[in-house]
């Protein structure tokens, strides 16, 4: 009985629920680019939205209604404001679960974990997503009619034989393969909260829903990355020229999605802002008519091309040309035709078999280009190609070309399957005899192509070297959180002093902790200062924290560090804070050395205490 399709997907699908699983577990901390969503998460899963309503409503009485309200982007805006729908659904989604466990474990006492699960229902979504766009590309690209005749026969066999190639399972294996969807699918990137609507509507694009495709590219756009216009764009663009919607069709989908998404993200994120807002309408005019997101960083226009997608694809990038050309078909056939032709000028008798026929007879599927993915690939292309005249560049910027890379990658093996193994590429739908027997003879005609048993090695190893390189990325990526790292080690250290036999000083029971602007970009969240303060708490003592910022109200100065009593601080400074003594480093800064195949780090954030705090 040959492996089908599906059974392939699901194995392929735990593979990257496993890698996945695996990196989240690895990094638990966030970094400064999840900052938002993570602390935003964090204050809605504590305090909700009440308030905010409240406040709004003018139910709360005072002078400044944001000095009393608890959220942390308040006080630390940010640059530009960002939206609250991601870290909404995330929160609800913990919420309710921690409702349903509640009479077997008290989750709100411990937030790291409530961090982590956060992260995992991301994680979900992303991986749901992914798993629509594989069966959809199982619809799409993965049966044809098989061949032995043309199109326009009527004969049993054609009829109710299929070809069916792994696409799907291959785009989930290829994926979770590589390092960078299956790390950043769990982390709080604005970029990952748009990735399932985006992959969402790549799978509805094969499915050819237009509308819904559409649609749920302007929702992301709108809500959660103004960026994915470009994206609208080049994919719009291609469905007028292929006339698979019209311009006022495209205008009354766009319109209609756009007033339903700002609805919604501008009613909830001014209550939560306190003023009318548009998180991402803001965005786009800081990105383009301020072009100030170049003060960030630049990067040579080729950079996406030569650097950022090759980092991302690894040896799995060899397979999308295959995608589209006819390669392996032709090697396979050289080979048929060089041993026909030594067998013909050989003594022995006896005639060589035939290789199997499932490929099509007909003129266009016999050329050496395959076009059907171009109509997918070329505009996420497009998109990258456009993106690059940004000046600032990231990786996370072009994760929404990643899924359709893959899938033409996944193609590509899927060719050199189906040359390597062309009686398990076809299937026979029915058990009756009269389907045995025509399984049987498929089998029969089944010969070994040696060239082609090369090619799907040379798949397989690309697939096994990416895996490689990508846990290497992982070892490296643990080390890029000293901040969160530090405050852990700080909280060890705390509860060994308190723990001291006979130690029950009241001054060492009330802890004031400053934490630098490099440790809070570093891995200290909301989530973490509460683990804290809850694990003193069982201690008999009591936390707080200042924070550093890079607004002018948030930076602290040596005086400010005595006045407010600070007795530990978390800092990428070892000297400069008169009065304190180190007892602890974290580090961070983690380098590859691929002559010594090691992983150099460096002294991150110390953490200081103030002299005669132990005594």
């Amino acid at each position: 009985t040959s492996f089908s399709s599906e059974w392939g997907r699901i194995i392929s699908l735990l593979i990257l629920a496993t890698t996945s699983i695996i990196a989240l577990l690895t990094c638990p901390y966030s970094k400064v680019e999840e900052s938002f969503n993570i602390q935003a998460t964090h204050d809605l899963y504590y305090y909700g939205i009440s308030p905010a309503w409240n406040s709004s409503w003018g139910t709360d009485n005072g002078d400044d209604d944001n000095v009393k309200l608890p959220y942390d982007h308040l006080k630390y805006p940010g640059v530009v404001p960002r939206t609250f729908a991601g870290p909404l659904i995330l929160s609800t989604i913990v919420r309710f679960l921690t409702i349903i466990l509640s009479p077997l474990v008290s989750i709100y006492l411990h937030p790291m974990a409530i961090q982590s699960l956060s992260r995992f229902f991301l994680l979900l979504l992303n991986i749901h997503a992914l798993w629509r766009l594989a069966c959809a590309s199982d619809r799409k690209f993965g049966t044809s009619m098989a061949a032995g005749q043309r199109n326009d026969s009527n004969t049993t066999e054609e009829k109710r034989r299929k070809k069916t190639r792994f696409v799907g399972a291959y785009f989930l294996l290829i994926t979770a393969c590589q390092f960078h969807l299956p790390y950043y699918g769990s982390r709080m990137l604005p970029n990952i909260m748009a990735l399932p609507l985006v992959v969402h509507s790549y799978a509805y694009w094969f499915d050819g829903n237009i509308r819904l495709s559409c649609s749920l590219l302007v929702i992301a756009a709108a809500v959660f990355r103004c960026d994915i216009i470009i994206l609208l764009f080049t994919i719009g663009l291609c469905m007028l020229l292929r006339r698979e919607m019209t311009i006022p069709q495209a205008l009354i989908i766009g319109v209609t999605s756009g007033i339903i998404a700002l609805g919604m993200t501008a009613t909830f994120d001014s209550i939560l802002w306190g003023r009318i807002v548009w998180p991402e309408g803001e965005v786009l005019f800081f990105n383009t008519v301020e072009n100030k997101s170049s003060e960030w960083g630049r990067s040579p226009w080729h950079w996406y091309g030569t650097r950022a997608l090759p980092r991302a694809m690894l040896c799995t990038a060899f397979l999308v040309p295959l995608s589209f050309i006819r390669l392996p078909e032709y090697i396979v056939s050289c080979e048929w035709d060089w041993r026909r032709r030594r067998q013909n000028h050989s003594k022995k008798d006896g005639k060589l078999s035939s290789p199997p026929k499932i490929f099509p007879d007909n003129d266009d599927d016999r050329a050496l280009i395959d076009g059907r993915i171009f109509e997918f690939l070329f505009p996420v292309l497009s998109f990258v190609a456009l993106y690059s005249f940004l000046p600032h560049k990231e990786m996370r910027f072009i994760f929404p070309a990643l899924p359709i890379l893959n899938v033409a990658a996944a193609i590509g093996l899927a060719r050199i399957h189906e040359n390597t193994f062309p009686a398990s590429a076809v299937v026979v739908k029915g058990k009756d005899k009269e389907d045995q027997n025509l399984t049987a003879a498929l089998k029969k005609k089944h010969v070994v192509s040696y060239t082609a048993r090369f090619l799907f090695l040379c798949g397989t190893l690309a697939i096994l070297f990416t895996f490689i390189g990508s846990y290497v990325f992982l070892l490296v990526s643990k080390n890029n959180y000293p901040g969160g790292a530090a405050l852990e080690m700080l909280v060890k250290h705390v509860d060994q002093q308190l723990s001291r036999k006979g130690d029950n000083s009241i001054e060492k029971k009330n802890i004031r902790v400053y934490i630098d602007v490099a440790s809070s970009m570093s891995g200290v969240s909301l989530f973490g200062q509460r683990s804290a303060s809850f694990a003193a708490d069982m201690m008999g003592a009591e936390w707080s924290f200042e924070k550093s910022g890079y607004e002018q109200e948030n930076q602290f100065d040596e005086n400010q560090l005595i006045s407010k009593d600070i007795t530990h601080c978390l800092s990428e400074k070892e000297t400069g804070f008169k009065g304190f003594h180190v007892v602890g480093i974290s580090h961070g800064l983690p380098r590859l050395d691929v002559r010594k195949l090691q992983i150099h780090t460096e002294e991150a954030i110390f953490i200081l205490e103030r002299d005669g705090w132990k005594q």
